[in-house]
């Protein structure tokens, strides 16, 4: 469903973003970050930073740098959605918008989240589309206003995983009330509460380019990539053990309607997938057993997964097998 957008000057004054950064050990980034919310065309209520428990200067950064326009919490660490329920309870905005500490915003960032407010008044999640940069590439100027329709979260993040994240979305305060917090994972924490969202509320998405992902900061993202050897130590034997979102959706007796099983079967494909590449062959099948009744793997992921273990490590190991639009 695409929108046409009508402005309604009044509502769209009354909108009032209260914006939330965790902050742990960004001391390097954080002016950018904060510098792209203060250059808003649509202004935000308040900026609320929550320095969790940071070993560097960043909090100090702020305060010296920003004085009484950002709100600054300190608190002991906690994690990061610690840090973000700490923010949200702080602040008073009718939507909350998400922004990580070495990420930034374009100047009309809020300004989109707006029109898909006015266009889908009873959405509870609001996002517009993100790219990645390194760390260091300037950014883009300010983007054009996108196409503004609902989506099937699940179907979507099928598609791509980060078409929300966490910074470039807004959530309605009151949803957090129906539906609870950020919940302590050790990884995919945000991920499960658009999920979540998704489940009780109309979502809207904008196509237009609004927020930047920084590549090379050091990031919760990396960070998992890295730990190849984490992943392969993790055994999981039951679907709930896949990922935290997965995990909601068994609990919450939605895991065999259509979208769901869209979407779990994406992340199986994708771990499975990964766990070739780096060998692990043993848990490659016990996910694939996993996979939503008639829904495969592919045919050519079928093939390695059934040959013998050693063989398929070979094949892998043959880098012209690795290609865009060969086996993997």
């Amino acid at each position: 469903m695409v929108a046409k957008v009508v402005h309604n000057n009044n509502f769209y004054n009354q909108t009032r973003f209260s914006v939330v950064i965790p902050l742990y050990n960004r001391e390097r980034y954080i002016v950018r970050t904060l510098n792209s919310v203060l250059k808003q065309t649509r202004s935000p209520e308040e900026i609320v930073v929550v320095d969790d428990g940071s070993t560097d200067a960043g909090g100090q950064l702020v305060k010296s740098t920003f004085g009484n326009k950002v709100k600054l919490i300190e608190q002991q660490n906690r994690g990061v959605s610690a840090a973000r329920n700490a923010g949200i309870k702080a602040s008073g905005g009718d939507w909350v918008a998400f922004l990580d500490a070495d990420d930034m915003w374009l100047p009309n960032h809020l300004e989109e989240l707006s029109r898909q407010i006015i266009s889908f008044p009873h959405a509870g999640m609001v996002a517009s589309n993100s790219i990645q940069l390194n760390v260091n590439a300037p950014p883009p100027e300010r983007s054009p206003p996108g196409r503004v329709k609902q989506i099937d979260y699940l179907v979507e993040a099928s598609k791509c995983l980060t078409i929300v994240n966490s910074s470039s979305v807004a959530i309605r305060r009151d949803v957090f009330n129906s539906i609870g917090d950020f919940k302590s994972y050790k990884y995919g924490e945000d991920l499960e509460m658009w999920a979540r969202v998704s489940l009780h509320y109309p979502v809207a998405f904008s196509d237009s380019v609004t927020s930047i992902y920084y590549r090379g900061t050091g990031g919760a993202m990396e960070k998992l990539n890295n730990k190849s050897d984490d992943k392969k130590k993790r055994k999981i034997k039951a679907l709930p053990e896949v990922t935290p979102t997965i995990k909601m959706l068994c609990e919450s007796g939605v895991s065999d309607n259509e979208s769901s099983k869209i979407y779990i079967s994406s992340i199986i494909k994708m771990m499975v997938k990964q766990d070739i590449l780096s060998k692990d062959i043993a848990r490659a099948r016990m996910l694939r057993k996993l996979m939503p009744k008639k829904r495969g793997l592919g045919f050519s992921l079928t093939l390695l997964l059934f040959l013998p273990a050693g063989l398929t490590v070979k094949i892998v190991s043959l880098r012209s097998f690795l290609r865009e639009g060969q086996l993997l």
